[in-house]
């Protein structure tokens, strides 16, 4: 059975959160408190700039589409 590469793709991205989170416990740090204090960083931070990088491609797309 043939596993498309988006499946290789998640299956790869989850294992590498395991490992993370093992890696974390491993050196004595609280990997729950660790991604818990994680998110809100993320959500302020990072998760804005990836929508801005997104919207701004809609919109060339849309742009390019409408001259053509």
């Amino acid at each position: 059975m043939a596993v498309s590469r988006n499946a290789k793709t998640i299956i790869l991205v989850i294992l590498g959160f395991v490992i993370v989170i093992f890696a974390l416990q491993r050196m004595g740090i609280d990997a729950h408190f660790a991604f818990y204090n994680f998110v809100p960083f993320l959500t302020a931070y990072i998760l804005p700039w990836i929508a801005l990088y997104w919207l701004i491609r809609l919109v060339k797309v849309i742009e390019s589409k409408n001259y053509n």
